[in-house]
């Protein structure tokens, strides 16, 4: 990937191109696996171009700006797709391949709050997690069950403050997630995230309570509960450990035995409640580790061990859990827990999690306070990201 113009301003374009292929034993759909879900066929998953100015956020001096700003095209955009963001192409039209303009932000750099803020104004990513929905910053090509099924983006103000060499807090202002200003439904809601890195810059945690209002039903309002572990054993091992609770109130209970059912918003399911009452809450949890091994520069080894548990066989009020949809091919009565085994996978040289440029670095992460002697990727990853992307498919039928 190369930065047009070659880097030289402060202003980057660059972007790729990302086909797939897989060969599946299923012939309609390789649900629940997520992005690579349509089989044996040869798909144009997402091609990204990025406009990017970082601020410089390593000095404590001087105030500055930054921004954000992408597009991008293929399969992988009903993974970004919100409600009033182009979300008829999906939603109504459920098309296949189409658009999304996933984050769209400026950054404001004010050095002299504590030991430095930046006030991120926009949509961006939401900021807890580990995958993120660009291919070129994931450990692998695939996607855990946990990544795809938790919110992909905010709209508001997210102010992200050091308060010393080894912690930082987080805290926003959004309207709910994946959702517009001027979509119906939005919610005042709000997030408070604590990261702490030890002197040895061998062990981060990263605890986040993310979009929390009054948790009840609306466009993906789920009340998410984050908690992410990242240790260094050496220079060439290390492990990302992540897991959530998430949870809504007041989900539709389309379960057979309600007699009165209450029809979910278009675009999203109800929850199999297992009772004759019309809602009720919808509670979820997951857990995921990656274990990575790097061998060289361009050669790593990805183990991921994962868990999801969807107790009321659907992510709540949100057509993000393809656990609720039943695909054609199924029997029809959803699938309340899902345990993946663990996904093995060597890569050469497509992921950026063993080793990565400074710079690469930088692009991911606007605020670098935490960065490694020897720049050794664990320190990069050890941060939340503020471009953290991820969501989750909405096709129940992903070839129509």
């Amino acid at each position: 990937m190369t930065v047009i113009d070659g880097a030289r301003g402060r202003t980057k374009v660059y972007g790729w191109i990302d086909p797939s292929l897989n060969f599946s034993t299923s012939g309609h759909t390789n649900q629940p696996q997520g992005y690579d879900r349509i089989p044996n066929r040869i798909e144009l998953q997402q091609s990204f171009v990025f406009v990017e100015r970082l601020a410089d956020t390593v000095q404590t001096k001087h105030f500055d700006v930054g921004y954000y700003f992408t597009f991008l095209y293929g399969t992988d955009f009903d993974y970004t797709v919100g409600k009033g963001y182009f979300s008829k192409q999906l939603v109504k039209y459920n098309r296949q391949y189409s658009y999304d303009l996933p984050m769209e932000y400026v950054d404001l750099y004010f050095p002299h709050v504590a030991q430095g803020m930046d006030l991120r104004i926009g949509r961006y990513t939401s900021i807890p997690g580990i995958e993120t929905q660009p291919a070129t910053t994931n450990y692998v090509f695939s996607h855990s069950l946990l990544g795809i099924y938790d919110p992909f983006t905010d709209t508001g103000a997210l102010a992200t403050v050091k308060l010393s060499d080894q912690w930082l807090v987080q805290t926003d202002r959004t309207v709910g997630h994946d959702i517009a200003p001027w979509a119906a439904g939005i919610k005042p809601t709000g997030c408070l995230c604590l990261n702490y890195i030890t002197p040895s810059m061998k062990d981060n945690f990263y605890l986040c309570a993310n979009g929390v209002n009054d948790g009840k039903y609306a466009y993906d309002n789920v009340q998410m509960f984050d908690g992410t572990w990242y240790h260094k054993f050496s220079k060439s091992w290390h492990i990302a450990t992540e897991a959530w609770y998430m949870y809504e109130r007041d989900v539709p209970n389309v379960s057979p035995m309600v007699t009165h059912p209450v029809t979910p918003e278009p675009g999203t399911y109800g929850a199999l409640c297992f009772t004759v009452a019309s809602r009720c809450t919808a509670p979820e949890y997951a857990w995921q580790n990656y274990t990575q091994k790097s061998f060289s520069p361009s050669f790593y080894l990805s183990l991921r061990s994962e868990l999801m548990d969807d107790k009321r066989a659907s992510a709540p009020a949100s057509p993000r859990s393809i656990l609720r949809t039943p695909s054609p091919q199924s029997n029809g009565s959803g699938t309340p827990c899902s345990c993946v085994p663990s996904c093995a996978s060597i890569a050469h040289g497509t992921g950026p999690h063993t080793t990565v440029a400074a710079a690469a670095i930088n692009s991911r992460w606007p605020l670098t306070w935490f960065t490694d002697s020897d720049g050794d990727a664990i320190a990069a990853d050890s941060r939340p990201r503020l471009t953290q992307a991820r969501s989750t498919p909405r096709h129940p039928d992903p070839t129509s």
